[in-house]
């Protein structure tokens, strides 16, 4: 007798499937709108007054594509079984969008889908309903043809039209929503799509076909009898581009009177074509790399400290919560990836908030750099040393990229230092994030030197030699013996130690809430100097607490760190609950 792939026991586990955010499922159905060569979509988020924190009360991703046909509507209701499944090019191609996203926010989804002067059909997944059928194999119910929208209120009312044609997504009563609150979900989805889509935004073109798509975000309130829409809502979603190439940006409501763009191409894009092998054969592929750097002129407007300005901020966020996403993965016209890549070593370089790139690859290339089937990340582009046992295990694609970039961030940082050539002092790892200099520390023998310069060089591999030597310099001639360096330390951890003599190196996690939140703002402003010494005193008493009470004991050892990762996470919890505090609609009633 055939087993089924899965049971239907605890199919509330099906929710966690690793989508990051809520946004993030929104985005795999715009993947499959867009794929359906949908004109507009609409994003509707309907939220429950009735209840204290305005509960969304379900979600709907209306497009006016071509909609599907019987048979399409059945597989895309099936993980795994999605038309686009395989192919290669365009957003599609896992087949497991529609149904995995949409169980990550909810239980129940229901989908309707409308192709030209067809008959309106129907399908819908609700996880309570297989769990309490107890039938071995998760079974879906069949596709059935409905005369109307009549199981969504919102539409009968007239304040969303459906289109004649195309499909909509229903998440009815979503329970597993990230963030919660509507107003930073628009808010996200705002700035996130604005960054994925904007070539699909602005229009552009694949193999002589133009691409051209709306997104629109509406909010409606329901109070349990009545829907009214909330006018605050509803404006096209504008582009963002973090390589700030781009005219009519989401930039201009941040700086009206700047002209776009305010970067500009270092010199032409890269090209190289590979030959990927696949099941029938070789296939042919272009990997693209554009590099782009802010125009001279205008970062020297904003004077010496242009970084610590709101202009040298957005280029460090580039409009998400992810400082250094200097470079963009884009895959099929679609941004789905953004980040650092191990390519940036020193955060307080002021140097490198300056650039942005952008890779871009066919879905063909997805098993090489990494992309899952929720087109999330591309995992394997990251930073290889040429110099590194490992370089020659990776892909040549990868390595190409790899080298691609490197050199441009070289070229970048080169044409910086020579624009600041007239001007005193340069960014550095350690230099700007300490006090004033004295002289040389006559007690730091050559050992120190040493062993300082290796530590850096281990875990700044991209570091220049004369940065390098600057940084070390740097750190040996400081008044305090305590060296403050940002660095990746994971998710939860605060700081870590490394004691070189009498000096001490503190690594504190840039990731963590309480840097983002409590110190970061401090660095880089001359004016909060004592601010940040105070906030560092702090962490430099914990540091000298564990040195000074170094012991063998396995056992206490373990404890420690136990207590002292229970801290870190409970001080990151502290500040998000702070945060909601202060965000709660008692403390800001503009929040909806």
């Amino acid at each position: 007798m055939p087993i089924p792939l899965y049971g239907n026991n605890n199919m509330g586990q099906l929710q966690n499937n690793g989508y990051k955010s809520t946004v993030s499922a929104i985005s795999e159905i715009v993947d499959n709108s867009i794929q359906w060569k949908a004109k507009n979509i609409q994003i509707v988020l309907i939220k429950n007054t009735t209840v204290d924190r305005n509960e969304i009360e379900e979600i709907l991703i209306i497009d006016d594509g071509v909609g599907m046909d019987k048979a399409g509507l059945t597989k895309a209701v099936q993980f795994n079984s999605g038309s686009n499944a395989g192919a290669r090019k365009g957003l599609g191609k896992y087949g497991m969008g529609l149904p995995s996203a949409s169980v990550s926010v909810t239980k129940r989804t229901e989908i309707y889908t409308r192709m030209n002067r067809k008959k309106l059909l129907f399908n819908y997944i609700d996880l309570d309903e297989i769990e309490r059928e107890n039938v071995a194999g998760a079974m879906l119910p069949d596709v059935i043809e409905v005369d109307n929208y009549n199981l969504i209120p919102v539409l009968n009312n007239g304040i969303i039209v459906a289109p004649d044609k195309g499909t909509i997504v229903r998440w009815v009563k979503p329970n597993n929503v990230n963030p919660k609150t509507v107003r930073t979900i628009v808010g996200h989805l705002q700035k996130a799509l604005g960054r994925f889509y904007r070539y699909y935004i602005n229009g552009f073109d694949i193999d002589g076909e133009t691409f051209k798509t709306d997104i629109k975000v509406f909010v409606i309130d329901f109070n349990g009898t009545n829907y009214a829409l909330d006018n605050n809502y509803g404006k096209s979603i504008v582009p963002f581009d973090p390589m700030f190439l781009m005219e009519k940006t989401q930039m201009l409501s941040e700086f009206p009177d700047i002209d776009e763009p305010t970067s500009e191409l270092l010199g032409e894009s890269s090209e190289k074509e590979f030959m990927v092998p696949c099941e029938d054969g070789d296939v042919k592929t272009v990997v693209k790399i554009r590099f782009s750097t802010v125009k001279k002129k205008l970062r020297q407007d904003f004077g010496r400290s242009a970084g610590t300005t709101p202009f040298g901020k957005m280029y460090l966020k580039r409009n998400i919560d992810k400082e250094y996403a200097n470079i963009s993965i884009i895959r099929a016209g679609r941004e789905i990836d953004q980040g650092s890549f191990g390519f940036i070593t020193s955060v307080s370089d002021e140097r490198n908030r300056w650039w942005s790139a952008e890779v871009v690859v066919e879905p063909v290339l997805d098993l090489i750099v990494g992309v899952d089937n929720k087109k999330q990340q591309a995992s394997n582009i990251r930073f290889i040393d040429s110099k590194d046992n490992t370089y020659g295990d990776a892909h040549e694609i990868v390595k190409w990229i790899s080298d691609e970039i490197s050199e441009n961030v070289r070229t970048v940082k080169r044409n910086i230092d020579e624009q600041n050539a007239n001007k005193k002092g340069k960014s550095g790892l350690i230099g700007p994030l300490n006090s004033e200099k004295t002289g040389p520390r006559t007690r730091e023998d050559e050992i120190i030197r040493v062993k300082l310069t290796d530590w850096i060089r281990e875990r700044f591999p991209t570091m220049e030699e004369n940065e390098l030597s600057e940084n070390v310099k740097y750190a040996l001639e400081a008044v305090e013996n305590h060296i403050f360096i940002p660095m990746d330390l994971g998710d939860t951890t605060l700081f870590a130690h490394h004691k070189m003599g009498s000096l001490v190196i503190i690594q504190v996690n840039q990731n963590h809430c309480f840097y983002k939140k409590c110190i970061q703002p401090l660095e880089g402003d001359p004016a909060r100097r004592t601010e940040l010494s105070r906030v560092r005193l702090i962490i430099s008493a914990m540091v000298d607490s564990e040195i000074s009470n170094q012991t063998t004991d396995n056992e206490l050892i373990k404890d420690r760190r136990t207590l002292r990762n229970t801290m870190f996470v409970s001080l990151d919890s502290y500040i998000a609950d702070l945060d909601s505090y202060i965000n709660h609609p008692i403390m800001d009633s503009d929040i909806s």
